[in-house]
């Protein structure tokens, strides 16, 4: 018992942990929301939080596209973009946009959504019903708003499930989309 994973409903097997007397420190990784209710909780227990992140990749005039193309391409389609690491935007300078949204593009195309166990899928599915309806509903928003789909953009039923999407590649998104 020096460390335990509890999988379950967060309002339910989570808030049983974070106030038993028998856990004696809390980490957790998440929501700032969800974060903010662990922290209440488990007051005066030792906490490490990381929360609400949402990393971005900056992109200045002088570096080398194909590799930050890479890196960006990497964390974004990594896991369907379910890590921690995830690249959740990609700031550049005016002067490069155009040659980094050709490369993004370039590998957003390369890769092969599908089922993780068969041979050559380079993408699996998203996690749950909520997180494929949150990706499309903030992909539906951000065109409405004057954002450019490049590639992707769309669920992919076809596949198996509703959890499949494909590899999307936006430009001209603002700060309020």
């Amino acid at each position: 018992g020096v460390i335990n994973l509890l999988i379950g409903e967060g309002a339910t097997a989570g808030d049983a942990v974070v106030v038993h007397p028998d856990v004696a420190a809390i980490g957790f990784t998440g929501s700032a929301a969800t974060g903010r209710r662990i922290a209440e909780r488990g007051a005066g227990k030792p906490l490490l939080l990381e929360l609400g992140g949402n990393g971005p990749v900056v992109v200045f005039e002088d570096a080398d596209i194909d590799a930050a193309a890479a890196a960006a391409a990497g964390g974004a389609f990594f896991n369907a973009g379910q890590v921690c690491a995830a690249t959740g935007r990609v700031l550049a300078h005016h002067s490069v946009v155009d040659r980094l949204c050709e490369k993004l593009v370039e590998h957003a195309a390369r890769q092969v959504p599908g089922d993780p166990f068969h041979q050559g899928t380079t993408m699996g599915p998203l996690n749950n019903a909520k997180v494929a309806a949150k990706v499309k509903e903030h992909i539906d928003d951000a065109v409405a708003a004057g954002a450019r789909i490049l590639h992707g953009g769309k669920p992919r039923p076809d596949l198996g499930s509703g959890l499949f999407f494909e590899p999307t590649v936006i430009r001209d998104v603002t700060r309020d989309m």
